[in-house]
């Protein structure tokens, strides 16, 4: 991709991030949870089947090692994730969500499915149509960039 490219889709992620926050973030900071909203990126992040070490989760998350400590410290404390020492080398621990986590996880994706839902209903065939289309297409796009980084 040359330069210009890149410029003109940074500028267009820049323009709609304030709509993501206003229209899509900010409710589902009004549900009311135990958990924090990293809380719930970090189980969603080690939903995906893979067990993490602290560092590796640190840096999927873009946090730092001790940040990530006290997230994990917490989620352990709810027998939400485990730590288990790697079999191959025991000096390494590796921290996966539990059975309990992956309830929470889908009750709480339940409860913002529903609230997504109540707000889509009020949404045109086309505008529902259209927002559909574009975020398979932006699902499908964070997959392949992620096998970049």
């Amino acid at each position: 991709m040359n330069e210009e490219h890149s410029l003109e889709l940074a500028e267009s992620i820049a323009r709609i991030i304030p709509a993501l926050g206003k229209k899509i973030i900010r409710p589902t900071e009004q549900l009311k949870s135990v958990y924090t909203p990293l809380q719930m990126n970090t189980l969603s992040i080690l939903a995906k089947g893979k067990s993490f070490t602290m560092s590796e989760l640190a840096q999927e998350m873009s946090m730092s090692n001790q940040q990530m400590t006290a997230v994990i410290n917490q989620l352990a404390d709810k027998k939400i994730v485990s730590r288990t020492h790697d079999k191959a080398d025991r000096r390494v621990v590796r921290i996966s969500i539990t059975k309990t986590g992956e309830k929470v996880l889908a009750e709480n994706n339940k409860r913002l499915a529903k609230m997504f839902a109540n707000q889509i209903i009020a949404y045109s065939e086309e505008d529902y149509e259209d927002l559909k289309s574009c975020l398979e297409s932006l699902e499908n796009i964070l997959e392949r960039i992620n096998k970049y980084q």
